[in-house]
């Protein structure tokens, strides 16, 4: 008879044991971000015809195609091209090597104008740029392809920044020149040294004007922050990097002119210019693309044949990725929408936390 309480007693108190572990220990899991297509364009297909419509202004390049698509998936332009080709929001052109001059057209196939000289042209938005045979100067011109200003130099171009009002060159020789879009003019220009070679590898400028953000030099690499007053420009923060890359690297300076994202030996460091404090996120292969919005960072990264989209919250916690394989691809965000192109189609992707 003992036995037998014993055991219900046993039994008993497993079952309260349980019950108090459901409802006090047990923990929903947590939700993780899903992407799903919303829709997609084949660009393979016969029967996927460009509509001609001024609505697509989003534009893309995916090997030797490049064109236009609508937020609502329909493809407006496409144009393949047999050498090199630039293209933005309101223009595209098509160019090669030997190139006298350069016609401009929009997004609907229709000629703006000639750029009537040798270069290679670069578009960004609205921003009409030929870079001249050398490297080391280049031109800013309207859609019709009449020249606005010229900006000469001695040595190459090794990186370079636009916005709506400036123009950052930075070159070879580690000198940075600002430049205002208007009329070409020279707001100002400085050196920051600091390095055996004193190359520019990346720069940015705030939307505000106010900040520069840039990775130099080689042997005793760097990334510096500079501030414009209004007086002078100075160099309000900077550090020794571990990196000693010898090739362009991005960096980009945010929508809030404060947080900037650059890239540092397969880290993505994001650094926060108010409190001068920065936070390193690991990635695999080489990253090609930044895209903001205004909830999320993409980046899309590329090993070998494989690319990965990297989702990171403005809380800068990396909070979920996606890999493909695809011989091309490209990544572009509107409207706080992601779209990813991959060889012959395009897909507009929405995350979903579930």
């Amino acid at each position: 008879m003992k036995t037998r309480k014993t055991h219900i007693l046993i039994i008993i108190t497993a079952i309260l044991f349980t019950i108090l572990y459901i409802f006090l220990g047990a923990k929903p899991l947590s939700k993780e971000y899903h992407f799903y297509p919303e829709w997609t364009i084949n660009l393979d297909d016969s029967s996927t015809k460009p509509t001609g419509s001024s609505s697509g202004t989003i534009h893309f390049k995916l090997g030797q195609t490049m064109g236009f698509f609508s937020e609502n998936g329909e493809l407006t332009n496409l144009i393949t091209f047999p050498s090199k080709a630039t293209i933005s929001e309101n223009y595209y052109a098509t160019y090669n090597t030997e190139n006298k001059s350069t016609q401009i057209y929009n997004n609907k196939s229709e000629i703006k104008g000639t750029i009537d000289i040798p270069g290679y042209p670069f578009f960004v938005n609205d921003r009409i740029y030929n870079f001249l045979p050398g490297g080391a100067s280049f031109t800013r011109h309207d859609e019709s392809g009449k020249l606005l200003w010229t900006i000469e130099a001695t040595l190459p171009v090794t990186a370079f920044a636009s916005n709506k009002n400036y123009t950052a060159a930075g070159y070879a020789d580690g000198t940075i020149n600002v430049i205002n879009n208007e009329d070409g003019s020279t707001e100002y220009e400085f050196n920051p040294g600091g390095s055996n070679y004193p190359v520019i590898l990346g720069l940015d400028i705030s939307d505000n004007q106010k900040y520069i953000a840039c990775i130099c030099g080689h042997e005793q690499q760097r990334f510096f922050i500079a501030e414009n007053d209004g007086q002078k420009v100075k160099i309000i923060y900077h550090k020794y990097i571990d990196s000693d890359t010898n090739r362009r690297t991005l960096i980009n300076i945010c929508n809030d002119n404060n947080t900037v994202y650059s890239i540092f030996d397969k880290n993505l460091n994001i650094f926060d210019i108010k409190k001068h404090s920065s936070k390193n996120i690991p990635f695999d292969g080489k990253i090609l693309n930044i895209e903001e919005t205004d909830l999320f960072i993409y980046m899309l990264g590329k090993s070998e044949n494989t690319y990965t989209v990297y989702l990171v919250e403005k809380t800068h916690y990396m909070i979920g990725k996606f890999s493909f394989e695809a011989e091309n691809a490209f990544m572009t965000t509107c409207n706080n929408n992601l779209y990813i192109g991959k060889d012959y189609t395009i897909s507009k992707i929405k995350p979903l936390k579930e």
